[in-house]
């Protein structure tokens, strides 16, 4: 009998919480654009990252984008 186990990398949400996120599902990286762009006006001002998983849902975390690259490298 053989198992599969995801490797999840923990990241947080802006009030702290831990999000647990599988990297095989990770789409894309977006990085969050300076304070006085218009584009983020709808991000919370701690996101640093928004994921975008293959579920078509969005997650923002307060990790930068640079981070979570090397998380998800390590994690394959």
């Amino acid at each position: 009998m053989l198992f599969a186990a995801a490797i999840l990398i923990h990241l947080h949400n802006p009030h702290g919480a831990t999000i647990d996120i599988n990297p095989d599902q990770i789409v894309s990286l977006r990085s969050a654009a300076p304070e006085k762009h218009v584009d983020d006006r709808l991000l919370h001002g701690s996101i640093k990252c928004m994921i975008s998983l293959a579920d078509g849902k969005f997650v923002g975390v307060v990790e930068d984008c640079g981070k979570i690259k090397e998380m998800v490298e390590k994690a394959q």
